[in-house]
C-alpha cells in the first residue's frame, strides 16, 4: 500500500540530472556520498581540499571515522576558509548518517565528538588559540574557543535521533557596530548563538582538524559524515532552514512489547506522535493466525504473511490524528511481540516480502514505485520463538531494534537504513535455525 508523495526539497549534492552539483553559495564542498569535491568554481580531487581521507572508508552511508585517518583541511578549502574567518565570517553545514550499528532499544545512541577543531599550532595539546565546534552528547552542537568566545550549543528537538543529522555553526558573523555572532544550529533549530567584540582575526590559523582531533584520538562517533559545505557568514535564520530535515523521513520515536499470554487481543501501544506523522506497526504473531484490526481508525494492514505453518509477520500504518490507538486481532489465541516507530514528515510507505525457514533470515532486496529520493528503508524480520536473537542486524543497515518474545512466542527485529537513491538490498541478519517472514518497507517523504 503506498500513501501519498510529496515533492522535497535537496540539501546540498546529490542524484538528479546532470550529476551532483555543490549547494548554492558555497565556496568548498565535499559530498562523500557522492564522491563529489568543489572548490572556488569547479570539480576537484578529495586530495586537493582535504587530507587524511581515504576513499575506502567512504559508502553509501559516507565518511567513516575511527579508522586511523585524521582527516584535515587544506588547500584552497584552508585557504577561503581562514579568510571568511577573518573578514565577514563563515559558516559550516555538515549532515551525516547516524550509524551505531547498536540495539537503540536498549538505549538511544546519538552522535557525539568533533565536527572541527581550528587551532593555531599543530598540536591540540600544546596551541594556545583554539576554536572548536562538538556534538558533547548528541543534543547539541556545541561552538566555543579557548579565550573568550562564549560557548554555544543549538539544540536537538527530537527525543529521538532522526538517522540523517544536519549540523551548522557560523563563526564571526559580522552584524555591524563593532560586533561578530557565533551561531550553532541542528536540525532546523532554532539556533542559539553569542555576540563578541572580537572579529575572527585574533589568532592565526595553522591547522584545521575536520571529524576528528588526531592527537587525542578523538573523532565523531556513531556517524558516517555525509557532506561538508562551507559558506560566507550566513544568518541565524539561514542556518536554521538549510538545517531542517524535512525532506528525509526522519524518525522520532518508538515503542516494543510482547505478550505474555496467548490471547485473540492484542492492545498495541503506538508512540507519542504529532498529527501528521506516520505511525508504522511491526508484529510477530506465533502460529498461523489471520490478523485484523478490531480497534482502532485509520490504521491500514500494508501485508501479513505465514512462513511455513509456525509464525506470521504483518505490518501497519496510519498517519497520526491524535488518535491513534490500535488493538489487532487474532483468528486463533496466539502470542505476539511487536516494535512501533513514529516518522514526521513521511507520506508513503511500500514495501516487499520473502518467507523462510533456516539461519540467517533475510528481508528482500526492494526498488519503490516512487522512484528516487530520500528514504528509510527497513530491513524486518518476523520469527518464530525466541532462539538465535540477533545481537545486530544486517551489515549494510544502519540501526537495530529489537523486541525478543518467549519460546513459544515470536519476535520482530527491525534494522534502518538512509539512502538517497532508487532501492535498497539489505543483507541478511545473522539467525538460527528457524521459520521467518522478511519485510523490506520503503518510507519516503
Amino acid at each position: 500500500m503506498t500513501g501519498l508523495l510529496n515533492s522535497f526539497i535537496s540539501f546540498g549534492g546529490g542524484g538528479g540530472g546532470g550529476g551532483p552539483t555543490p549547494p548554492a553559495g558555497a565556496v568548498a564542498y565535499a559530498s562523500f556520498v557522492d564522491n563529489f569535491f568543489y572548490s572556488r568554481g569547479a570539480e576537484v580531487a578529495a586530495a586537493d581540499i582535504m587530507s587524511g581521507i581515504n576513499l575506502a572508508d567512504v559508502n553509501e552511508d559516507g565518511l567513516k571515522l575511527g579508522t586511523g585517518n585524521w582527516p584535515k583541511m587544506i588547500g584552497d578549502m584552508f585557504t577561503d576558509f581562514t579568510g571568511l574567518l577573518a573578514v565577514g565570517g563563515v559558516t559550516v553545514e555538515v549532515e551525516f548518517t547516524i550509524d551505531s550499528k547498536s540495539d537503540i532499544g536498549a538505549g538511544t545512541v546519538y552522535s557525539t565528538g568533533p565536527v572541527m577543531q581550528i587551532m593555531d599550532g599543530t598540536n591540540a595539546n600544546t596551541t594556545v588559540n583554539a576554536i572548536y565546534a562538538d556534538i558533547y552528547d548528541g543534543y547539541h552542537l556545541y561552538v566555543g574557543d579557548s579565550n573568550d568566545l562564549t560557548e554555544v550549543g543549538g539544540t536537538v528537538n527530537t527525543t529521538v535521533s532522526a538517522g540523517i543529522e544536519r549540523r551548522a555553526f557560523t563563526l564571526f558573523e559580522d552584524i555591524g557596530g563593532g560586533s561578530w555572532r557565533t551561531a550553532s544550529t541542528t536540525n532546523g533549530g532554532p539556533a542559539q548563538s553569542t555576540t563578541t567584540t572580537h572579529s575572527g582575526g585574533y589568532f592565526t590559523v595553522v591547522e584545521i582538524d575536520i571529524f576528528t582531533v588526531e592527537d587525542w584520538s578523538y573523532y565523531l562517533q556513531n556517524a558516517r559524515v555525509r557532506s561538508i559545505a562551507i559558506f560566507p557568514a550566513k544568518t541565524t535564520a539561514q542556518i536554521d532552514a538549510d538545517t531542517d530535515i524535512g525532506d528525509w523521513p526522519s524518525w522520532a520515536g518508538f515503542t516494543t512489547n510482547s505478550s505474555g499470554a496467548d490471547a485473540t487481543s492484542h492492545p498495541v501501544s503506538p508512540p507519542a506522535a504529532n498529527v501528521g506523522d506516520m505511525i508504522v506497526v511491526l508484529a510477530a504473531f506465533d502460529g498461523t493466525p489471520t490478523i485484523g484490526i478490531s480497534a482502532g481508525t485509520g490504521w491500514t494492514i500494508g501485508d501479513q504473511q505465514i512462513s511455513n505453518g509456525a509464525c506470521v509477520g504483518v505490518w501497519l500504518w496510519k498517519i497520526a490524528t491524535g488518535s491513534d490507538s490500535l488493538t489487532l486481532s487474532s483468528s486463533s489465541s496466539e502470542k505476539m511481540s511487536y516494535v512501533t516507530m513514529s516518522y514526521p514528515h513521511a507520506t508513503s510507505i511500500e514495501g516487499g516480502y520473502v518467507i523462510g525457514n533456516g539461519a540467517n533470515a533475510q528481508s528482500p532486496g526492494f526498488s519503490p514505485g516512487g522512484g528516487d529520493g530520500k528514504y528509510a528503508f527497513l530491513s524486518v524480520v518476523c520469527t518464530d520463538g525466541s532462539a538465535g536473537s540477533p545481537s545486530s542486524g544486517p551489515a549494510n543497515t544502519n540501526r537495530f531494534i529489537r523486541q525478543v518474545g518467549s519460546a513459544d512466542g515470536a519476535s520482530v527485529y527491525l534494522a534502518d537504513k538512509w539512502l538517497d537513491g532508487t532501492s535498497f538490498a539489505p543483507d541478511a541478519w545473522t539467525t538460527t535455525a528457524q521459520e521467518w517472514v522478511g519485510f523490506t518497507l520503503a518510507l519516503k517523504v
